[in-house]
Protein backbone atom coordinates (compact mmCIF):
# COMPACT_ATOMS: atom_id res chain seq x y z
CA UNK A 1 0.00 0.00 0.00
CA UNK A 2 2.99 2.19 1.03
CA UNK A 3 4.67 1.55 -2.30
CA UNK A 4 1.80 2.19 -4.11
CA UNK A 5 0.89 5.67 -2.58
CA UNK A 6 4.69 6.58 -3.26
CA UNK A 7 4.28 5.49 -6.61
CA UNK A 8 1.49 7.32 -7.77
CA UNK A 9 2.70 10.40 -5.90
CA UNK A 10 5.68 10.60 -7.57
CA UNK A 11 4.10 10.41 -11.16
CA UNK A 12 1.50 13.45 -9.94
CA UNK A 13 4.25 15.16 -8.28
CA UNK A 14 6.63 15.03 -11.99
CA UNK A 15 3.44 15.91 -14.04
CA UNK A 16 2.66 18.51 -11.90
CA UNK A 17 6.16 20.57 -11.49
CA UNK A 18 6.47 20.12 -15.45
CA UNK A 19 3.09 21.55 -15.85
CA UNK A 20 3.96 24.67 -13.65
CA UNK A 21 7.41 25.11 -14.97
CA UNK A 22 7.06 23.96 -19.19
CA UNK A 23 3.18 25.60 -19.30
CA UNK A 24 2.74 29.24 -20.37
CA UNK A 25 0.19 30.73 -18.13
CA UNK A 26 -2.82 30.11 -20.68
CA UNK A 27 -2.25 26.27 -21.07
CA UNK A 28 -1.86 25.81 -17.06
CA UNK A 29 -4.96 27.27 -16.17
CA UNK A 30 -6.58 25.38 -19.19
CA UNK A 31 -5.18 22.41 -17.72
CA UNK A 32 -5.61 23.40 -13.62
CA UNK A 33 -9.52 24.15 -15.51
CA UNK A 34 -10.01 20.57 -16.67
CA UNK A 35 -8.64 18.95 -13.65
CA UNK A 36 -11.29 21.28 -11.85
CA UNK A 37 -13.83 19.97 -14.57
CA UNK A 38 -13.60 16.33 -13.63
CA UNK A 39 -13.80 16.90 -10.39
CA UNK A 40 -16.98 19.27 -10.49
CA UNK A 41 -18.14 16.27 -12.55
CA UNK A 42 -17.60 13.66 -9.57
CA UNK A 43 -19.25 16.72 -7.12
CA UNK A 44 -22.31 15.97 -8.89
CA UNK A 45 -22.48 12.32 -8.30
CA UNK A 46 -21.72 12.88 -4.67
CA UNK A 47 -25.08 15.67 -4.82
CA UNK A 48 -26.47 13.12 -5.83
CA UNK A 49 -27.84 15.29 -8.92
CA UNK A 50 -29.08 12.56 -11.58
CA UNK A 51 -29.99 15.63 -14.07
CA UNK A 52 -27.47 15.48 -17.26
CA UNK A 53 -28.83 18.87 -17.86
CA UNK A 54 -28.33 20.26 -14.09
CA UNK A 55 -24.97 18.76 -14.35
CA UNK A 56 -24.29 20.13 -17.43
CA UNK A 57 -25.56 23.18 -16.50
CA UNK A 58 -22.75 23.27 -13.18
CA UNK A 59 -20.01 22.51 -15.67
CA UNK A 60 -21.08 25.64 -17.48
CA UNK A 61 -21.22 27.97 -14.50
CA UNK A 62 -17.66 26.82 -13.46
CA UNK A 63 -16.47 27.54 -17.36
CA UNK A 64 -17.81 31.12 -16.90
CA UNK A 65 -16.43 32.41 -14.48
CA UNK A 66 -13.13 31.24 -15.51
CA UNK A 67 -12.85 32.72 -19.17
CA UNK A 68 -14.50 36.21 -17.27
CA UNK A 69 -11.39 35.57 -14.54
CA UNK A 70 -8.51 34.62 -17.23
CA UNK A 71 -9.84 37.34 -19.25
CA UNK A 72 -10.93 40.07 -16.79
CA UNK A 73 -7.85 43.22 -17.66
CA UNK A 74 -9.23 42.55 -21.56
CA UNK A 75 -12.92 42.68 -20.85
CA UNK A 76 -11.97 46.12 -18.79
CA UNK A 77 -10.00 47.23 -21.72
CA UNK A 78 -13.49 46.87 -23.71
CA UNK A 79 -15.55 48.06 -21.36
CA UNK A 80 -12.77 51.34 -21.08
CA UNK A 81 -13.12 52.03 -25.14
CA UNK A 82 -16.97 51.13 -25.09
CA UNK A 83 -18.41 53.22 -22.75
CA UNK A 84 -15.29 55.58 -21.86
CA UNK A 85 -14.50 54.61 -18.95
CA UNK A 86 -10.69 54.49 -18.39
CA UNK A 87 -11.07 54.16 -14.84
CA UNK A 88 -12.41 51.48 -14.88
CA UNK A 89 -9.09 49.91 -15.77
CA UNK A 90 -8.40 50.63 -12.08
CA UNK A 91 -10.09 47.43 -11.07
CA UNK A 92 -8.21 44.98 -12.72
CA UNK A 93 -7.01 44.28 -9.30
CA UNK A 94 -10.18 44.11 -7.75
CA UNK A 95 -10.12 39.92 -8.28
CA UNK A 96 -7.21 39.28 -5.65
CA UNK A 97 -9.66 40.57 -3.40
CA UNK A 98 -11.97 37.44 -4.15
CA UNK A 99 -8.99 35.00 -2.54
CA UNK A 100 -10.71 36.20 1.19
CA UNK A 101 -13.83 34.37 1.35
CA UNK A 102 -12.46 30.98 0.28
CA UNK A 103 -9.88 31.44 3.36
CA UNK A 104 -12.30 32.63 5.64
CA UNK A 105 -14.65 29.39 4.38
CA UNK A 106 -11.84 27.12 4.99
CA UNK A 107 -10.51 29.12 8.52
CA UNK A 108 -14.66 28.20 10.00
CA UNK A 109 -14.59 24.71 8.72
CA UNK A 110 -11.86 23.71 10.29
CA UNK A 111 -12.93 24.98 13.42
CA UNK A 112 -16.24 23.24 12.80
CA UNK A 113 -14.79 20.22 11.42
CA UNK A 114 -12.48 20.21 14.86
CA UNK A 115 -14.88 21.10 17.66
CA UNK A 116 -18.28 19.32 16.26
CA UNK A 117 -17.79 16.93 13.55
CA UNK A 118 -20.98 15.41 14.33
CA UNK A 119 -22.70 18.62 13.60
CA UNK A 120 -21.04 18.77 10.46
CA UNK A 121 -21.85 15.15 9.12
CA UNK A 122 -25.55 15.95 9.94
CA UNK A 123 -26.30 18.77 8.25
CA UNK A 124 -28.87 17.71 5.65
CA UNK A 125 -28.27 20.29 3.16
CA UNK A 126 -30.56 20.77 0.14
CA UNK A 127 -28.96 19.76 -3.59
CA UNK A 128 -28.65 23.31 -4.38
CA UNK A 129 -26.63 24.12 -1.71
CA UNK A 130 -24.23 21.52 -1.47
CA UNK A 131 -23.89 22.58 -5.76
CA UNK A 132 -23.18 26.10 -4.61
CA UNK A 133 -20.36 25.10 -1.66
CA UNK A 134 -18.89 22.68 -4.28
CA UNK A 135 -19.07 25.49 -7.06
CA UNK A 136 -17.36 27.72 -4.39
CA UNK A 137 -15.05 25.89 -3.65
CA UNK A 138 -13.71 24.67 -7.22
CA UNK A 139 -13.50 27.83 -8.48
CA UNK A 140 -11.89 29.30 -5.80
CA UNK A 141 -9.05 26.30 -6.40
CA UNK A 142 -8.51 26.98 -10.02
CA UNK A 143 -8.23 30.36 -9.66
CA UNK A 144 -5.95 30.54 -6.53
CA UNK A 145 -3.31 28.11 -8.74
CA UNK A 146 -4.03 30.52 -11.71
CA UNK A 147 -3.74 33.59 -10.83
CA UNK A 148 -0.44 32.78 -8.28
CA UNK A 149 1.16 31.64 -11.01
CA UNK A 150 0.56 34.52 -13.38
CA UNK A 151 1.35 37.04 -11.08
CA UNK A 152 4.42 35.28 -8.55
CA UNK A 153 5.57 32.75 -11.51
CA UNK A 154 6.27 29.05 -11.23
CA UNK A 155 8.92 28.99 -8.60
CA UNK A 156 6.73 30.68 -6.35
CA UNK A 157 3.40 28.02 -7.59
CA UNK A 158 5.87 25.40 -6.99
CA UNK A 159 6.78 26.47 -3.26
CA UNK A 160 2.87 26.43 -2.79
CA UNK A 161 2.65 22.97 -3.72
CA UNK A 162 5.75 21.71 -2.22
CA UNK A 163 4.14 23.04 1.28
CA UNK A 164 1.50 20.92 0.82
CA UNK A 165 3.52 17.67 -0.02
CA UNK A 166 5.35 18.27 2.88
CA UNK A 167 2.93 18.87 5.31
CA UNK A 168 1.02 15.72 3.39
CA UNK A 169 3.78 13.53 3.81
CA UNK A 170 4.87 14.07 7.69
CA UNK A 171 0.99 14.17 8.70
CA UNK A 172 1.36 10.50 7.44
CA UNK A 173 4.39 9.56 9.35
CA UNK A 174 3.89 11.36 12.32
CA UNK A 175 0.53 10.25 12.60
CA UNK A 176 1.39 6.62 12.00
CA UNK A 177 4.58 7.02 14.68
CA UNK A 178 2.84 9.04 17.48
CA UNK A 179 -0.71 9.01 16.60
CA UNK A 180 -3.16 8.19 19.32
CA UNK A 181 -5.52 11.05 19.60
CA UNK A 182 -8.10 10.84 16.75
CA UNK A 183 -8.78 14.68 15.12
CA UNK A 184 -12.06 13.97 13.60
CA UNK A 185 -13.27 10.35 13.54
CA UNK A 186 -16.52 10.56 12.37
CA UNK A 187 -15.36 12.36 9.15
CA UNK A 188 -11.87 10.72 8.74
CA UNK A 189 -11.05 8.05 11.11
CA UNK A 190 -7.04 7.90 10.23
CA UNK A 191 -6.19 11.36 10.99
CA UNK A 192 -4.83 12.03 14.25
CA UNK A 193 -3.72 15.37 16.56
CA UNK A 194 -0.16 14.08 16.22
CA UNK A 195 -0.40 14.43 12.53
CA UNK A 196 -2.18 17.33 12.39
CA UNK A 197 0.79 18.61 14.51
CA UNK A 198 3.29 17.34 12.71
CA UNK A 199 1.87 19.01 9.49
CA UNK A 200 1.99 22.11 10.89
CA UNK A 201 5.23 21.83 12.21
CA UNK A 202 6.44 21.01 9.13
CA UNK A 203 4.81 23.31 6.87
CA UNK A 204 6.67 25.94 9.26
CA UNK A 205 9.80 24.28 9.10
CA UNK A 206 9.54 23.70 4.89
CA UNK A 207 8.53 28.04 4.54
CA UNK A 208 11.43 29.05 6.46
CA UNK A 209 13.90 26.98 4.75
CA UNK A 210 12.54 27.32 1.20
CA UNK A 211 12.85 31.37 1.72
CA UNK A 212 16.17 31.30 3.69
CA UNK A 213 17.36 29.34 0.40
CA UNK A 214 15.31 31.82 -1.59
CA UNK A 215 17.35 34.73 0.44
CA UNK A 216 20.63 33.20 -0.87
CA UNK A 217 19.61 32.21 -3.97
CA UNK A 218 16.95 34.62 -5.15
CA UNK A 219 14.80 32.00 -6.92
CA UNK A 220 11.76 34.40 -6.47
CA UNK A 221 11.84 37.92 -5.23
CA UNK A 222 8.20 38.02 -3.98
CA UNK A 223 8.83 35.25 -1.41
CA UNK A 224 11.17 36.91 0.88
CA UNK A 225 8.76 40.08 1.09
Amino acid sequence: MLIKRIITASILATLIALAVFLLPIEYFSLAIGLVVLVGAWEWTNLASVNSMLIRVGFLVALVLPMIGIHFWTQILELVAQLVDWPDIRDYSGALEWLVIPPVIFWIVMMILIRNAPTGVINIQLKTRYKLFIGWFVLISAWMFLSRLKSFYGPEMTMYFFILIWVADIVAYFSGKKWGVTKLAPEISPGKTVAGMYGALLSGLVSAICLNLYNLKYGFNPMIAT
